[in-house]
C-alpha cells in the first residue's frame, strides 16, 4: 500500500456486497461451520482438508488479483 498507493488503501464503496460476492469468503464461512462440526467429532483429517482447500483457493485468488502489478 505504501509503495504503490501512496500509503492509502483504496476506498471500498460497498464492502458488504463485495464480501457477499466473494467465493473465497463464502468458502471460508462454510468451512468455519464444517470446522466446528468436525472438531466436535474429532475428525482432524476433515479439518485439515478444509484448511488446505482454503489455502489453495486463497493462492488462486491472489494469483488472479496480482496485487504486485498494481502501480
Amino acid at each position: 500500500i505504501n509503495k504503490n498507493l501512496e500509503g492509502m488503501a483504496p476506498k471500498v464503496e460497498n464492502y458488504h456486497q463485495l464480501l457477499a460476492n466473494s467465493s473465497l469468503i463464502q468458502l471460508a464461512h462454510n468451512l468455519h461451520s464444517d470446522f466446528k462440526k468436525n472438531m466436535e467429532k474429532q475428525e482432524i483429517n476433515a479439518v485439515m482438508d478444509g484448511i488446505v482447500k482454503l489455502a489453495e483457493e486463497a493462492n488462486i485468488f491472489i494469483d488472479q488479483q496480482a496485487p504486485w502489478t498494481l502501480r
